[in-house]
């Protein structure tokens, strides 16, 4: 097995006795430009702050609706109670 070339991953090993040799991978990692990274990021994050925000409108929107109804039954329920004692 001497001189055997295996490939895994992206790292090659070279069987030299019985302990394999780690190389490097021929090639250099793809030059991707700062603001490509930077656009990704601040996609990523403005999604997010965007979730919460709607997260946020969303039981806003719930609980003023909840308080509305609250406060129209109470109007219907004072209605319906008699003025006076003498109604009773």
């Amino acid at each position: 097995m001497k001189g055997m070339i295996l490939m895994k991953t992206s790292a090659i090993f070279h069987m030299a006795g019985s302990t394999p040799v780690v190389s490097s991978p021929a090639g250099s990692p793809p030059a991707f430009p700062n603001t490509y990274v930077l656009f990704w990021s601040v996609l990523n994050i403005l999604i997010a702050i965007a979730i919460v925000a709607l997260i946020v409108w969303y039981l806003k929107k719930l609980f003023d609706y909840r308080k509305q109804v609250l406060s129209k039954l109470d109007a219907l329920l004072s209605l319906l109670q008699p003025k006076n004692s003498d109604d009773q």
